[in-house]
């Protein structure tokens, strides 16, 4: 049994910051969260939620969806626009290499450092929704 849900529909850019706010605190009513934890968290939702007004043009007609919950010691979320998608085949969410230019790549590097602090980061086949599990 889930521990905290939220749903949220955000139509402004400028929305983000408040709720990703509003769901840690949420998050934190039910677990202490280390600093490090706090910062994977804003940091992975942030990206996300950027991506979609970034990429799939977001706006009051054109909603993005965030679901989230607590569960055994887990924070699950998904993030769903209602843009054309993208191929995030091409982009790297697996182990860094020692020469692996990810992190210095202007086109996904976000989705690369989201991808290293969570446990699961998986697309739909379109790319317009994304389920990411963190460990708490």
């Amino acid at each position: 049994m889930s521990e905290f849900l939220c749903k949220y529909n955000i139509t402004d850019i400028d929305e983000i910051k408040a709720v990703v706010e509003d769901l840690l605190r949420g998050v934190k009513t039910s677990r202490a969260l280390s600093e490090e934890k706090d910062f994977q968290i804003k940091l992975v939702i942030n990206e996300l939620l950027v991506n979609c007004f970034k990429h799939a043009h977001a706006d009051e007609e054109h909603p993005v969806h965030i679901d989230a919950k607590v569960e055994d010691d887990q924070l699950s979320f998904t993030v769903e626009d209602m843009g054309e998608g993208f191929e995030h085949e091409s982009y790297n969410t697996g182990e860094m290499e020692d020469d692996d230019e990810s992190l210095f790549s202007e086109k996904g590097r976000g989705l690369f450092l989201a991808s290293q602090m969570t446990s699961t980061l998986e697309f739909n086949p379109k790319g317009n929704r994304v389920l990411a599990k963190i460990d708490l």
